[in-house]
């Protein structure tokens, strides 16, 4: 599948087969997140239920390989800044 035919969650599950299962759940939340919408490095980490790795998710998304499928765009800091997603991105 190319990177460009992706258009549902099972999509993003089967490109990432090579993530761990932490990554993909970080990816596929991500994923869900509505346009217009935005979360949280932590609203992330708690809806995949590990309300702790926050840092973690961060570290995650900035090795999103399918920016902007997945929009990492929309997961800012707690604060409402902006994390340290990667140039271009």
């Amino acid at each position: 599948m190319k990177k460009e035919e992706i258009k549902r969650e099972e999509d993003v599950i089967n490109f990432l087969r090579d993530k761990t299962e932490f990554e993909r759940a970080v990816l596929v939340a991500t994923f869900k997140i509505p346009k217009g919408k935005v979360s949280t490095y932590k609203g992330i980490a708690e809806k995949i239920g590990k309300p702790h790795a926050y840092r973690a998710v961060g570290n995650a998304l900035h090795k999103n390989p399918l920016a902007p499928i997945v929009p990492c765009h929309r997961v800012v800091k707690s604060d409402g800044g902006f994390g340290g997603e990667k140039k271009g991105a």
